[in-house]
């Protein structure tokens, strides 16, 4: 018996071993020298997400481990056509430049030169053809290392990065398409973050720009609307104005958003449950609605003191003036086909004696002294608060019928720092900082059902 166990380990663990596959291999230009820094990525078939991926070394060479066996292998890297191919370990894959591409780039500007850092990969842009990629995001795209895929930009095999601009992390995702490509200096791409980033942080992406020149005001005025083409009272309009204020080295910026929509859902159930000479049927319909309108606001001031010293602060606000939704419910109830039971359900949501709100704020200094030292503080406060009201109704001809009313409310706080000094050490970076959060939630909840009690919970974490 004992023998038959081991064997079965052994061969559970050859299977294991077996399912996962080690693809290596080699990119090549077209006269055979080695691409250095060229995205190698296994897409699955079934929806082209990224299921893995990594970066040629110096010489070309790449190894990747994966447990996808019927996946697409993607090489791209600026320059040059992107191929897709089935994976083969060993193969030599060679690359065709992108003859329009760099007919331009000698006219106009050289390839973007990527190095290897302390932490990660950096990549210049200023001066490049990346410079006249349009956006950020544009930029972001094209960058060793990232890629852009269904559900945004990833950085290959390390999911979605954190994203700092000159040292200030980015909460507004918007702010990539407002950030236009030649003002980018460099991007550096961190796959191994160090310990001043949380544990849970899996990969950062570091945007550093240029000094900006010349001064002036300037602004971007969007606006959308999304109509249902069955139910004339669903559209859904959003618009956003954007302004900007340029003088010396201070950039004065703020905006407004607005959102509109209302969503929607009409199903059909059925549910059936067999037992020794028993048929449990139901069936029924649900028929539910939302409505929700949002405010969202930003203000701030970024200083570049000079090309390695940023200071600023930004404040950022949200309101919900209208949230609610209603959803009914019709059930069925039949045994062995006879009608037992109708069932009724009406549920309602909507704000209660409180607009939900939030308001956040961020000061940061990011800067380079002596040339070495890299000084990095944050300072943050990040508010917000809700009171939401529910009121449910059931009928039923077999029970009896319940009404129920509850309120709940909730206002959290949140205070935070982070310093972090940098020093360069042979190949690599030393690190000293502290980062210290302080945070405060009051929680009520209140229900008119007597089985289940009302609560107040208060909770400080520092």
């Amino acid at each position: 018996m004992r023998n038959f166990i081991i064997v079965s380990v052994l061969l559970l663990c050859a299977f294991n071993l077996h399912a996962r596959s080690d693809w290596k291999g080699k990119v090549v230009d077209e006269q055979g020298q080695p691409v250095e820094f060229a995205n190698v990525a296994v897409l699955s078939r079934a929806d082209s997400t990224v299921v893995c991926g990594t970066v040629t070394d110096e010489d070309g060479n790449f190894n990747l481990t994966t447990s996808e066996r019927d996946g697409i292998m993607m090489v791209a890297i600026l320059g040059y056509r992107t191929v897709y191919l089935a994976p083969v370990d060993g193969s030599v894959i060679t690359l065709k430049a992108d003859t329009a591409l760099l007919e331009s780039a000698v006219a106009t500007a050289v390839m973007p030169k990527t190095r290897l850092t302390g932490e990660g990969l950096q990549t210049s842009v200023r001066g490049s053809v990346l410079e006249n990629a349009g956006s950020a995001n544009d930029v972001l795209a094209r960058t060793p290392g990232l890629i852009k895929g269904q559900n945004g930009l990833e950085v290959i095999g390390k999911g979605s990065p954190l994203v700092y601009i000159n040292g200030r992390k980015l909460t507004d995702p918007s702010e990539l398409n407002r950030l236009q490509s030649n003002e980018i200096q460099s991007i550096e791409v961190i796959t191994n973050p160090g310990a001043q980033y949380d544990a849970t942080v899996r990969s950062v992406v570091r945007i550093r720009t240029i000094k900006r020149q010349g001064d002036g005001f300037g602004f971007t005025l969007n606006a959308s609307d999304s109509q249902s083409p069955r139910l004339k009272t669903h559209n859904d309009p959003e618009a956003g104005l954007n302004v900007n204020f340029r003088t010396g080295g201070l950039d004065f910026f703020a905006g407004v958003h607005y959102e509109h929509f209302i969503m929607s859902q009409e199903s059909d159930i059925t549910k059936q449950t067999f037992g020794e000479n028993l048929l449990f049927k139901e069936e029924g319909s649900i028929w539910g609605e939302g409505i929700e309108q949002n405010f969202h606001g930003n203000a701030g001031v970024n200083w570049q003191i000079a090309d390695n010293h940023f200071l600023g602060g930004k404040i950022e606000w949200g309101r919900t003036p209208d949230a609610r939704s209603f959803t009914e419910i019709d059930d069925n109830a039949y045994e062995n086909g006879v009608l037992v039971d109708k069932l009724k359900t009406t549920s309602s949501d909507r704000i209660g004696d409180r607009t939900p709100g939030s308001l956040g704020a961020n000061i940061y200094y990011n800067g380079l002294i002596g040339g070495k030292l890299g000084v990095d503080i944050n300072l943050d406060y990040y508010g917000v608060g809700s009171s939401t009201f529910n009121e449910s109704t059931e009928t039923s001809t077999m029970t009896h019928d319940a009404h129920i009313q509850s309120k709940s409310s909730s206002d959290s706080r949140m205070y935070a720092v982070k310093a972090v000094l940098s020093y360069p050490l042979g190949p690599g970076q030393l690190q000293l900082g502290t980062e210290e959060t302080f945070t405060r939630r009051n929680d009520a909840y209140t229900i008119t059902l007597q089985s289940i009690p009302s609560s107040n919970a208060r909770i400080g974490e520092n």
